[in-house]
């Protein structure tokens, strides 16, 4: 279809609140739900209501990010605490084969080609559809939350509630819409359905639970300063930088960034470890044949690892199931004391009974992979100009509890604050559902890439290459693949405004519809769409009625949002389509 270009204009589009808002995170390592009234919110907007989940002797307010689904692959039976004992049963049963155990599957939307179609490996290998997979674990916690919300008094019903669920702000389009596709086959109503950004969301909640403490933390959030957010989660760690504007709005200051540097990668630095002591797949090995020890010896390193200090030389002693010994004993002959005993590493790693002291540096040594990225990332960033003003850090996410993480951020940064609000784990949840209730917080959002579609424009034969000319059905001679930026790296696009109305005429007289082809590029500048720097990202299809050229169509593309959002007027008789782009 070709297009072309013809003018431009701004508008702005508003929210209307709801009676109660639901917000859904699902993590990679752990994932739970949160809500709160609107006259909740109005009381104490950081209020919210979450449950409790239990496994063993443990009971947090987040599960862990597993499912088990029966064979067909579209029913969830277990979550949870519960997925992880019931597959461990199944496995101890030798009657596992049939069903499908998923766990940390949200990593497989990070840095990857995301489609509709990828799909997802259980832990016997059967690939089922990743849009399922996160379409069942919504549902269930949206269903999990209605119901104790009705238990505990609550009268909503369906229409009354916002859901909101979260996403990292460095994650690409195409993953964003997988999330809000899954939302909606879990049966969640698009019309009342937001996305958050994850960094967003905490930096909400970090500012409001910060006017309970100190004036000098409080002043973070002065009008006028600026400060990073660092929400390091189980799986990615999200970076951005916010400024606090006149009416109490944010404004961000540079786009987000950030890498899959969180507290999981500890953890896999850890199996590692026993695996080069051992010589034997730790993690692979007790996970199919001692299921209920492995996640007995997962969730005790959990524990311990968030006790590991920087400023302390003290050892860190972790439980080590029988199992472990059992399965050394098996694969190599002899007993796991003996094993270590040999190891390269024995003067610093000693068994003590059942139980497994590692020296200080040994631990550290586990956290180095995750905290040396996170640190030369915020050196780096810190460097920037735009970003030179902002003397404050905040430290929020699941692996923000580590006390190596603060301590070392505190030390490599001496000249910052570093403020890590109350319950950091649930910074995310709680602000998600303040987000809910209060949308417009955000005022200014930094465009990660450039955006723009592909146009003929008139020929220019200093300028264009001659690949590029193209004869038009009236003779006309115009250049094809003309990269038509709506909106360029780095720009400042305010929420809710539309950054560019553009109208576009249709040449081909018997054309029944439209299809806009979505561009984005890393540069600035780009020429062609067939630049290097460039890729085909999503495409818009318009319906066009009549008959005839030069019809015209006028595209408003609003980018400032936790989504792109889209809507076009067919000029003749003023048919209003709201689109979203299709990134999948």
């Amino acid at each position: 279809m070709v297009v072309q270009r013809k003018g431009k204009e701004t508008t702005s589009r508003t929210k209307e609140p709801c009676a109660l808002v639901v917000a859904l995170d699902v993590g990679t390592e752990y994932s739970g739900w949160a809500y709160s009234s609107r006259e909740d919110f109005r009381c104490d907007p950081a209020k919210v209501c979450t449950r409790t989940w239990q496994g063993g002797a443990i009971i947090s307010l987040k599960a862990p990010t597993c499912v088990l689904l029966s064979e067909d692959g579209r029913t969830l039976e277990k979550f949870g605490y519960e997925a992880e004992t019931a597959y461990a049963e199944l496995l101890e049963k030798n009657e596992h084969e049939k069903w499908l155990y998923f766990r940390h599957f949200k990593m497989a939307l990070w840095n990857q080609n995301v489609t509709r179609e990828m799909t997802i490996a259980a832990e016997n290998g059967r690939e089922v559809p990743a849009l399922t997979v996160f379409a069942l674990t919504i549902r269930h916690l949206a269903e999990d939350a209605l119901v104790t919300h009705k238990s505990r008094g609550g009268t909503a019903v369906q229409s009354d509630v916002r859901w909101v669920v979260t996403v990292p702000a460095i994650w690409s389009d195409a993953a964003k819409q997988m999330m809000r596709e899954a939302a909606e086959m879990a049966g969640l109503p698009l019309q009342n359905f937001l996305l958050a950004l994850e960094p967003e969301a905490a930096s909400m909640y970090a500012r409001h639970v910060t006017r309970e403490t100190s004036a000098d933390a409080r002043s973070t959030f002065d009008v006028g300063k600026q400060y990073i957010v660092v929400d390091a989660g189980g799986g990615t760690v999200d970076i951005t930088v916010n400024e606090t504007a006149a009416d109490g709005s944010v404004r961000e200051i540079h786009r987000p960034t950030g890498g899959d540097w969180g507290g999981a990668r500890v953890n896999q630095t850890f199996f590692k470890l026993l695996e080069e002591m051992t010589g034997i797949p730790v993690k692979e090995s007790m996970s199919k044949s001692y299921m209920l020890d492995y996640l007995e010896l997962y969730r005790e390193f959990e524990v311990r690892k968030r006790e590991t200090r920087a400023t302390s030389d003290t050892s860190v002693t972790i439980r080590l199931p029988q199992a472990l010994s059992k399965l050394v004993l098996r694969e190599k002959g002899v007993s796991l004391m003996e094993v270590l005993q040999s190891s390269p590493c024995s003067d610093q790693i000693q068994l003590v009974e059942d139980r497994l002291r590692l020296s200080h540096d040994v631990v550290e040594h586990l956290y180095q992979p995750s905290i040396t990225q996170i640190v030369k990332h915020l050196s780096n960033l810190t460097q920037r100009p735009e970003v030179c003003h902002a003397k404050s850090i905040v430290l929020v996410g699941g692996f923000a509890n580590s006390a190596l993480l603060q301590e070392t951020i505190s030390a490599t940064f001496p000249d910052y604050r570093i403020i890590i609000p109350d319950k950091p784990d649930l910074a995310v949840l709680i602000g998600a559902v303040m987000f809910g209730h209060n949308d417009g917080w955000i005022a200014e959002r930094i465009s990660k890439l450039t955006y723009g579609i592909s146009v003929h424009s008139a020929f220019d034969n200093k300028r264009h290459p001659a690949s590029k000319r193209v004869v038009r059905e009236d003779g006309e001679i115009r250049c094809k693949d003309v990269f038509d930026k709506y909106v360029i790296l780095g720009q400042t696009l305010r929420v809710n405004d539309v950054q560019s109305m553009e109208t576009y005429n249709v040449y081909e007289s018997n054309s029944s519809h439209m299809d806009i082809t979505v561009y984005c590029s890393s540069e600035k500048n780009p020429v062609f769409v067939t630049d290097k720097d460039c890729k085909k990202v999503g495409k818009l299809t318009l319906p066009l009625t009549g008959s005839g050229r030069q019809r015209e169509i006028t595209v408003s593309m609003i980018f400032g949002g936790s989504e792109i959002t889209v809507e076009a007027t067919e000029e003749a008789t003023k048919n209003i389509c709201k689109l979203k782009i299709d990134f999948l």
